[in-house]
């Protein structure tokens, strides 16, 4: 069950105003979550989403209809502890924006974009981030041992995986965000074609946030 919030398709067209440039990246990321919880999603069934994340309880949804789904938001938290566990067993650090998002609030999986999202709950989830980006453990490697910090998937839900190239430091520590195939990792243990989503993670927020203005 996943949100679908679509960007523009160029992540580069659009120059950012001087005033824009001097935002904070934690004021982005506060305008990105106020977008999505303000935005359509699609519900999502009890075992995807801890109570206190639900809003509404909603009826007859899903397959043959007759079950119970629910409406959901993101949250502001103080400390998100399963966050620092998953950084140390890190090789990489997260790209500043990105962790300025899962170190200040939680969520179930969503799609935004091009991105699938994994949940930041800190619950034995399925899609939670602090088990999935390094449950494939031969994917883990070979990603790692080029650089690449995996953080999501795509969001038709494909085993591609998405990452932060660190090999590519930018202004303010961030990092191109890309596309890998997976079986070139799977099958040869090398990498394969790799493209490039979107300039970082903060301009993948910005341009999402603009759009909704």
């Amino acid at each position: 069950m996943l949100l679908s919030l679509a960007i523009p398709p160029s992540m580069c067209a659009r120059k950012l105003m001087p005033k824009q440039a001097k935002i904070s990246t934690d004021a982005w990321i506060d305008s990105f979550v106020e977008r999505v919880n303000r935005s359509p999603r699609e519900p999502k069934f009890a075992e995807e989403l801890p109570v206190w994340l639900r809003r509404e309880q909603e009826q007859d949804y899903g397959p043959g209809k007759g079950y119970l789904a629910y409406d959901w938001q993101i949250l502001e938290t103080g400390h998100n502890e399963w966050i620092e566990a998953l950084e140390r067993n890190l090789p990489f650090p997260f790209a500043p924006s990105f962790r300025s998002l899962v170190r200040r609030y939680v969520y179930p999986d969503f799609t935004v974009g091009p991105l699938w999202l994994f949940a930041n709950t800190g619950q034995p989830l399925y899609g939670e981030m602090s088990e999935a980006v390094l449950r494939d453990k031969h994917l883990s490697r070979v990603l790692v041992e080029h650089g690449y910090l995996h953080f999501a998937r795509p969001e038709t839900g494909d085993y591609d995986p998405i990452c932060f190239d660190t090999g590519r430091r930018l202004k303010g520590g961030e990092h191109p965000i890309v596309r890998i195939d997976h079986e070139a990792i799977l099958c040869d243990s090398r990498i394969g074609n790799v493209r490039v989503i979107a300039p970082s993670f903060l301009e993948f927020v910005r341009e999402f946030v603009q759009a909704g203005e």
